[in-house]
């Protein structure tokens, strides 16, 4: 609503009075700067700062934040007719608006698209055709694991099982489970896209997580695993390679989400080779090779020819992964 008397020459605020009611009507309430300290707009003498705003005699602009006015052109500096300018003179400035909250809530599909991401990086071929069966995008899947990453990271960030169960739901199943000399609880949610996986996260007495990952569903039928031609991705489990090519040797991972194995394991003719396996939230993504294994001239040899085939495996987690598939 504009002041029809007033002259946009001399008057460089518009509209005057009634600006604050239209903002309390719309139910805005922020801060106007008319010198050096904010005041709450609804007290500010609105009237008063317009008559002060025009030009003087001395050619001072707003509430002084330079000491040459441009009159030639307008009753405001330079510095003044910018942003920055207007706040440090003293415009009326309101609140900043609060951070924008997503529309929709993150849900089980969303997660599925997190896990695939991580996936992409070894077999975007497979990552593409699940994404299609999902019937979402790619601009989805960056989105959702975008929203993902933001929750692990915001300052006020819950536990981890807080924040499975508010996107999964309740588990599936909950049991006490001991490993070694220490007792922690398995927590179990099924995943669509992989029918007869279950997503299960371990915690500590404390609360901690301790592990989360993709592991076999109670009752599923495990993967026949007996050579390398048997490790196609997204086949087995970290636990099934490892009881499969017993014994297996746990390698760091290249990102938290991404678990290694070191073994030995044979060719379709029996051959055994030294392998190392990626995984990526559990799942197998890839396996590199080494070479053949040497086998032992004797059977009395025996024990030799394990600490070769344990360093050939040692060597082959050292190097980069070929990508092998079968």
């Amino acid at each position: 609503m504009t002041d029809p008397t007033a002259n946009p020459a001399t008057d460089p605020i518009q509209p005057v009075v009634p600006v604050v009611e239209q903002l309390a009507e719309q139910g805005c309430t922020g801060w106007g700067l008319p010198g050096s300290s904010r005041v709450p707009l609804a007290s500010l003498p609105l009237e008063a700062h317009r008559r002060a705003c025009r030009t003087s005699s001395r050619g001072a602009c707003c509430a002084g934040c330079c000491r040459r006015a441009d009159a030639s052109t307008s009753t405001r500096c330079r510095s003044c007719r910018t942003g920055a300018g207007r706040a440090r003179a003293g415009c009326a400035t309101m609140d900043p608006m609060p951070a924008k909250r997503p529309a929709t809530p993150f849900t089980p599909l969303d997660f599925q698209l997190v896990l695939l991401r991580r996936m992409a990086d070894h077999n975007p071929d497979l990552v593409e055709e699940a994404r299609h069966r999902l019937g979402v995008s790619i601009a989805d899947m960056r989105e959702a694991n975008r929203r993902w990453q933001a929750m692990l990271h915001a300052p006020r960030s819950r536990s981890a099982a807080s924040r499975h169960r508010s996107v999964l739901g309740a588990p599936e199943s909950a049991q006490e489970r001991r490993i070694g000399d220490l007792t922690c609880e398995a927590l179990q949610w099924p995943v669509p896209l992989w029918p007869d996986l279950r997503f299960e996260v371990l915690l500590a007495p404390n609360g901690a997580v301790w592990n989360e990952w993709l592991v076999r569903a109670p009752g599923a039928p495990a993967p026949v695993l007996e050579t390398l031609e048997d490790l196609a991705p997204w086949c087995c489990t970290v636990d099934e390679a490892a009881r499969a090519f017993a014994p297996a040797r746990p390698l760091e991972g290249t990102a938290p989400t991404r678990w290694g194995l070191a073994f030995t394991a044979p060719d379709a003719s029996g051959v055994p080779h030294a392998c190392a396996a990626e995984f990526t939230w559990g799942l197998l993504q890839r396996v590199g090779v080494k070479g053949p294994v040497p086998a032992p001239p004797e059977k009395s040899a025996q024990r030799s020819g394990d600490r070769t085939a344990d360093k050939a495996a040692d060597e082959t987690a050292d190097e980069p992964l070929t990508g092998r598939r079968p």
